[in-house]
């Protein structure tokens, strides 16, 4: 990945992912995938549905298993990422509101 205002390679990178691969039960999902995440911007990943973006990401965040490497610049430490996936799974049988949940940590004795 390049840094098209410079057009150099020599950018500071925050992430690199070499050649990530990742196979969910069976199905390779990424493959060999390499590239590298400026540091202090915003990046963006793109691509149609299906082609592995919400897989690169959870990669990235050690929530599925990959192979190769992915090293960040700040001592091989991971930083803090914040990640709001695009479906939350929730008990929706729990007939409570958010207020009424909110409430349970104040109450003295368990609802249930």
């Amino acid at each position: 990945m390049m840094n098209r205002e410079s057009g150099s390679a020599t950018t500071p990178t925050a992430v690199t992912f070499a050649n990530v691969s990742v196979t969910i039960g069976g199905h390779v999902i990424l493959d060999s995938v390499s590239a590298r995440v400026p540091l202090g911007g915003a990046t963006t990943i793109i691509g149609p549905n299906g082609a592995g973006k919400t897989t690169l990401v959870k990669a990235l965040l050690g929530l599925v298993p990959y192979q190769g490497g992915i090293f960040f610049s700040r001592h091989g430490v991971r930083p803090r990422i914040g990640y709001v996936p695009q479906a939350i799974r929730t008990d929706s049988g729990l007939p409570l509101t958010v207020i009424e949940f909110l409430c349970l940590n104040w109450q003295r004795l368990p609802l249930w």
